[in-house]
């Protein structure tokens, strides 16, 4: 039975517009999948481009982070070294008073 209005609805201009509507939208669902898979690849191809550069700006922030860092710690020890210097210089100002002193009474 289900044959028979299989049939007849086959010979109706219903059934003839299905007939031939039912291949063009394969074909134009085919070309949206098509266009939407060369959209995908394109966008795939910019991410993986978009990555390299990121993994580059990475690589150069780690470079900086420890050029930083060293740079820090050479900072503190001059700090240190500076000050090391400064109390050397303070304690040859007043040695130097002090033999002023000494050399200005004996003379």
């Amino acid at each position: 039975m289900l044959n028979h209005h299989a049939i007849e609805f086959a010979g109706t201009t219903a059934g003839w517009l299905t007939g031939l509507g039912t291949p063009i939208v394969a074909v134009l669902i085919g070309a949206q999948w098509k266009s939407a898979a060369g959209r995908l690849a394109r966008q795939d191809a910019a991410l993986i481009e978009g990555n390299k550069a990121l993994a580059i700006l990475l690589a150069d922030h780690e470079h900086v982070v420890v050029q930083v860092s060293a740079n820090t710690s050479k900072i503190g020890e001059l700090d240190r070294t500076t000050a090391v210097l400064k109390s050397k210089i303070e304690d040859h100002e007043r040695w130097s008073e002090r033999e002023h002193e000494r050399l200005g009474r004996k003379i």
